[in-house]
């Protein structure tokens, strides 16, 4: 709903924070690996909720109070997203952290690390202009029973595949579409060249140091040719399955785990 972005013009001078999230997040690697998991939703959801919550502390989980600044815990995090049991959000955060999507500074402060390539700021003024122009032109669109609000809807997505279409030509220019090679005795398992590398060397990272690279792409090779499942990334599934096998054995008690998230 349009009022839901409305401000008030004594705002007009307030930066308000934002972030923008590329078309493709969903069928990113690492978020579908996350969403690969049994909490996988609950996750993403609160990787996004983490993202807005810190657009204006530079993705600092962070209290600042005067001249002290406190790394924000456990438990306020599960108060502040509201949604996520202490156990969800503890697992989640050293999920990111696995990833890459958040790691610790040099002042002990968990932090994300895409923040600065996603935020965007706007003053007040600005995005209660832009509203009233985006109200005005559905209201002339009703008034004349033209369409204009149809109108306007379809500039949108005009609007919306330029962009798409402009962030793909560059992606093919700069080269990030990297072909995927066979692997398996079916061939049904698509892995770039990096992917390969990757699972033959990650053994050496203690999570995944049971991991039989090779067993793993039969597996799933198999497992394609006997059931025909598609998955948008063989490499995040190998790494998923693994995963849920760890996950069925005895797992750490939670206040360790605690302290080797904040530690």
């Amino acid at each position: 709903m349009i009022k839901d972005y409305k401000t008030k013009k004594r705002d007009d001078d307030k930066t308000f924070y934002w972030i923008r999230l590329m078309t493709n997040f969903f069928d990113r690697d690492v978020i579908d690996f996350l969403m690969g998991e049994k909490d996988g939703a609950n996750y993403v959801v609160l990787y996004l909720m983490l993202l807005l919550q810190t657009a204006n502390s530079e993705g600092k989980l962070q209290l600042e109070m005067g001249e002290i600044i406190m790394p924000i815990n456990i438990d306020k995090i599960v108060r502040d997203t509201k949604y996520f049991t202490k156990d969800t959000v503890i697992v989640a955060l050293e999920l990111f952290k696995k990833l890459g999507l958040i790691y610790v500074n040099d002042g002990g402060i968990l932090t994300l690390a895409e923040l600065p390539y996603l935020i965007g700021t706007s003053k007040g003024q600005t995005i209660r202009k832009q509203i009233a122009n985006v109200e005005k032109t559905l209201e002339s669109g009703n008034n004349s029973g033209n369409g204009g609000g149809k109108i306007y809807q379809q500039s949108i997505e005009y609007r919306d595949k330029s962009i798409e279409y402009r962030d793909i030509d560059k992606d093919i220019k700069e080269k990030k579409y990297i072909k995927k090679r066979k692997f398996g005795n079916f061939g049904n398992v698509m892995l770039t060249d990096e992917e390969y590398e990757k699972l033959k060397t990650i053994n050496e990272q203690e999570r995944y140091k049971d991991l039989d690279y090779e067993e793993s792409i039969e597996r799933l090779d198999l497992y394609i040719e006997q059931t025909g499942k598609k998955y948008r990334s063989h490499y995040a599934t190998i790494l998923t399955w693994h995963r849920n096998n760890q996950d069925n054995k005895p797992k750490e008690k939670k206040d360790k785990l605690l302290d080797k998230i904040l530690g």
